[in-house]
């Protein structure tokens, strides 16, 4: 399983809707839909450390670099 689907499973599992996380780390919502959606897409270290920070370590920032 790649970051990606993690976080879908850590968002879908606590009932937190997508748009609601990108605004607990202040992020974009659009963009963070493209991050969810597109494969090609990769977030940026201070991103993926923020996602790690929000899911308690759920979905660790190395788990992006994996992913590349």
């Amino acid at each position: 399983m790649d970051a990606r689907d993690t976080l879908r499973d850590y968002l879908k599992s606590r009932e937190i809707k997508p748009g609601r996380f990108a605004r607990s780390i202040n992020y974009d919502r659009g963009n963070f839909h493209r991050l969810l959606n597109n494969p090609d897409a990769k977030p940026s270290l201070d991103l993926a450390a923020a996602i790690e920070r929000e899911t308690g370590g759920a979905v660790p920032a190395s788990a992006w670099a994996q992913a590349a």
